[in-house]
């Protein structure tokens, strides 16, 4: 009976082997590339949703100024300081009044801009709020956040 002879050469297998080493490197060449792109656009997303909450939150609270479901004293809103501090009241219960004791369950809050962080605060008395308002929440302020926001589009455009 012949022989039949099947299957690859030992020279053939070399030959595939080393032209597959060869991709594979190239191809590896641009996994650290990719990886840093990856990084830089997940960066930048929950840049513009960090952006997106804190817009969303001062907003919502300047929307909302000045409710009330009854007799409330007061202004709704009142700009202190040098423009930098806004200080919102409105009736988030509906019970009528501008609520202001517990300080967890406030009417009043006050957003205030100081050294590019934006700080808020539940305000108690009105009269202290004009003194200065403590930071409770120190947030990157809105220019801030956008400027890392270019640096990094920048720097992705130069990757």
């Amino acid at each position: 009976m012949p022989v039949k002879e099947q299957g690859f050469s030992l020279l053939e297998v070399l030959i595939a082997m080393a032209i597959s080493s060869v991709l594979l490197l190239g191809a590896a060449r641009f996994l650290p590339a990719l990886q840093r792109e990856s990084l830089t656009s997940t960066r930048k997303l929950a840049l513009e949703d960090e952006i997106w909450l804190r817009v969303f939150t001062v907003a919502k609270h300047l929307q909302r100024a000045g409710y009330c479901h009854g007799i409330c004293t007061g202004e709704g809103l009142e700009i202190v300081g040098q423009g930098d501090c806004v200080i919102v009241q409105w009736d988030a219960n509906s019970n009528g009044i501008w609520d202001r004791e517990p300080v967890k369950e406030s009417d009043q809050i006050g957003f205030r801009l100081k050294e590019h962080v934006l700080e808020t605060l539940r305000v108690r008395h009105p009269v202290k709020v004009r003194a200065g308002i403590k930071s409770l929440i120190r947030m990157p302020s809105l220019s801030t956040l956008f400027r890392s926001y270019v640096r990094m589009s920048a720097a992705s455009r130069r990757c």
